[in-house]
């Protein structure tokens, strides 16, 4: 009775047993399918191992669906492969796969599982996703099934086994592609090598011949200017350079023309096969002239291929043609301060530019004949400054920059004291005075090493008789140009004892006419001078009498006698004052200024000029402002200055029949620090065209004067500062007026 169970489990334990061994034969069977694939797959393309390798897989594993991938290194997709029935196809084609699949697609995790919505039917999908790759990952593979149990631990090894043999071969045919590829680029390389130096070969000999060709050329110039070192004129040079480009170019004509500032255009100084025609047009050209204005105005060369051209060289088209010519370049001289020194020109028969190592070449020969044309001129200029440093009268003489004499010239030398062959002191303080050698440190030098140079007086000493010598003398530095380095210290000296001398003379000469115009005005005034003295003189005699009487009385009253005594003094006095006053004004003496009060020197000239003004009827109002500054100048040129308007008022008033004659002097504070005095008359004034000349010397409009007073007084108040002028008043008459500053504190 229990044997019955027995059998029964025993039964069941062998069914199971003999299933499992079928699932694991099946799966034997599966590997070995997976494995027979690799054998397709040799030299097969990625495309064909996926489809190959889903095909199988949904086949061997009843699959739904499977989804295969490829990437290339940078995370593209390089291969996509979907295998499904068509309704899944249709549907999972309208969507993207990376969305669809992007949790296992991003997944790190392999072999993942999950699952997925079914889009035919209700049942959900089982996924299980393995990344393809050995050693490095290349892509996914993802296979679902709507089985419940999928995917199983057998269908897992079978998954496994078929991405290890798709991962084998996909490396397999990426390393034979990356061999291919460089066997391929290598080729390519190795193509291009052989191109590259195929026409390196042919450039090198392009190279070599052009070589030979400018080594020619170099040659050439280098014998040229080798041959030119010994030639002493410039025409040969030129001549030889000229030649030497022509050949260099291939041109049928040439002409070089140099710019000469004296006639202000360009000469030819060479040419080589130009017509007559062709030479008087252009033997010569001006500034301004079109021909080569381009040139002159932008210092670049100008390069005309074809002269029958429609703007190139129009202005000269009949000329070229007539000549022969299609093609012209022109190549300025350009000298090393940007000056224009000239032009080389070269011309061709037929429509040609010359190469860029022809118009290099060009340029050098252009730059030596330049260079030569500045030494020339330089040489040139050199002699002529060194002749008129040489014949000069003035003291020029050079000095290093710390102040040792290295020359001076024959008339610096006579000035000083030294002979021809003499040694010169070194130190150039040692050739000025002693009182100016102390400038030198306090104010010459500061100021050459500031503003660059110091002009100014100074006086130098003979040494030989210790003679000072007064000098304008001017220092500076030699620089050079155009850097402006200091080279050395110049200096150039004008001996002005001549002029000092001179200038005595003539300083004598004006004291002497502003003393004899002095004179002249006590002469005018002189009747009114002597009723001035011959007031006191008069009194003098009476009291005197009085005085006599007084005394002569049986009782001498001495208090009234007292009392004339003292009206004697005082009239003594006063006429002393008078005598005293006019002396002052006519004494000849040193000038000396002193802070003057123009209020004072008013009164004391119309104290002199008072009984002149009853004479001739004028009746004399006078404005004078108060606490005015004082003014430095010298007493009696101020007396005078004011004397002379005075006196020129009352003299321009005699014909005033008319009108009461009046004369008003005022004295102003002006605004910019003057003092203004102006003398008015109310006479018939002058005529417009000669109140300009009112002030200079000898002019004069009335018919006994000499026109010394007005022009005197113009030399003194600008001698001191000022100014004067004459204006004309709105109804009668001429204002005479003139400023003085006021005096600074250190007056």
């Amino acid at each position: 009775m229990k044997a019955a169970p027995v059998q029964a489990s025993a039964d069941s334990s062998r069914s199971a047993l003999g299933s499992e061994r079928d699932g694991i034969d099946q799966t034997v069977s599966q590997i070995d399918e997976v494995l027979n694939l690799a054998q397709e797959w040799r030299q097969a393309a990625p495309e064909q191992i996926l489809n190959t390798l889903s095909e199988t897989l949904a086949r061997i594993l009843r699959l739904t669906l499977v989804y295969a991938v490829i990437d290339d290194a940078g995370g593209a997709r390089e291969v996509e492969l979907f295998h499904a029935d068509a309704i899944r196809d249709s549907f999972f084609r309208a969507h993207r796969f990376a969305d669809l699949f992007a949790p296992w697609l991003d997944s790190s995790i392999s072999p993942a599982t999950g699952s997925f919505p079914d889009p035919v039917d209700a049942s959900g999908l089982r996924i299980a996703a393995i990344h393809l790759g050995m050693n490095r990952r290349l892509g996914t593979l993802i296979a679902a099934s709507q089985r419940i149990d999928y995917p199983t631990a057998k269908e897992m090894v079978v998954l496994r086994v078929a991405v290890n043999q798709a991962s084998a071969a996909l490396a397999e045919q990426v390393h034979f592609g990356e061999r291919r590829h460089a066997a391929a680029e290598f080729e390519a390389r190795m193509s291009n090598r052989a191109a590259q130096l195929i026409r390196a070969n042919r450039e090198l000999k392009g190279v070599r011949d052009e070589l030979t060709a400018e080594l020619g050329a170099m040659e050439d110039l280098h014998e040229l200017s080798t041959r030119q070192r010994r030639l002493s004129d410039m025409p040969s040079a030129i001549n030889d350079a000229l030649d030497s480009v022509m050949e260099l170019q291939s041109a049928s004509a040439g002409a070089v023309q140099l710019y000469e500032p004296n006639l202000k255009g360009l000469l030819m100084v060479a040419y080589r096969s130009l017509s007559p025609e062709f030479l008087s047009r252009f033997t010569f050209v001006r500034d301004g002239d079109p021909a080569w204005g381009r040139i002159l105005g932008t210092r670049s060369r100008v390069i005309v291929e074809d002269a029958n051209g429609p703007e190139n060289f129009a202005p000269y088209q009949q000329i070229a043609i007539a000549a022969g010519f299609r093609s012209l370049q022109a190549t300025p001289l350009v000298g090393h301060r940007g000056n224009v020194a000239g032009v080389f020109s070269t011309y061709f028969r037929e429509v040609h530019r010359p190469s860029d190592f022809e118009l290099c070449m060009t340029d050098l020969y252009c730059r030596y004949i330049t260079e030569m044309v500045d030494r020339k001129r330089a040489e040139e200029e050199r002699s002529k400054l060194a002749s008129i440093v040489e014949n000069s009268a003035d003291f020029i003489g050079i000095a290093s920059l710390d102040g040792r004499a290295l020359f001076l010239n024959p008339a610096g030398r006579s000035m000083v004291g030294l002979g021809k062959g003499a040694p010169l002191p070194e130190g150039i303080v040692s050739y000025l005075s002693a009182k100016d050698a102390e400038r030198v440190s306090s104010e010459i030098w500061p100021a050459v090493e500031r503003c660059g140079y110091w002009a100014g007086e100074t006086s130098l000493r003979n040494f030989q008789t210790g003679d000072v010598i007064p000098v304008l003398q001017h220092i500076f530095f030699l620089t050079e140009s155009p850097s402006g380095v200091r080279l050395a210290l110049a200096t150039v000296c004008r001996d002005i004892r001549e002029r000092r001398h001179a200038e005595r003379e003539a300083d004598e000469i004006r004291q002497e006419l502003s003393r004899a115009s002095r004179f002249m005005s006590l002469g005018e005034i002189s009747t009114s001078i002597a009723h001035e003295i011959n007031q006191p003189l008069a009194a003098i005699a009476a009291n005197g009498a009085a005085c006599m009487r007084w005394l002569h009385r049986e009782v001498p009253d001495i208090g009234e006698a007292r009392a004339s005594l003292e009206r004697i003094i005082r009239d003594a006095n006063r006429a002393g004052d008078v005598i005293q006053r006019v002396r002052a004004f006519a004494t000849k003496g040193a000038l000396t200024r002193s802070l003057l009060s123009v209020n004072e020197i008013t009164s004391e000239v119309l104290f002199l000029t008072h009984n002149e003004l009853e004479r001739e009827s004028v009746t004399l109002r006078t404005q004078l402002a108060d606490n005015l500054p004082v003014v430095a100048a010298d007493r009696v040129e101020l007396q005078q200055v004011v004397m002379n308007l005075v006196i020129n008022a009352i003299e321009s008033m005699r014909a005033v029949v008319d009108r009461q004659r009046v004369l008003l002097i005022k004295s102003t504070r002006e605004p910019s620090s003057m003092i203004e005095v102006s003398v008015c008359d109310n006479g018939n004034g002058i005529p417009a065209e000669q109140r300009g000349r009112l002030f200079e010397t000898f002019f004069t409009t009335k018919p006994q004067g000499l026109g010394l007073g007005l022009s005197i007084s113009r030399r003194i108040v600008e001698a001191l500062g000022g100014r004067i002028a004459a204006t004309e008043n709105p109804d009668h008459g001429l204002t005479l007026s003139f400023t003085l500053p006021i005096a600074s504190p250190a007056s």
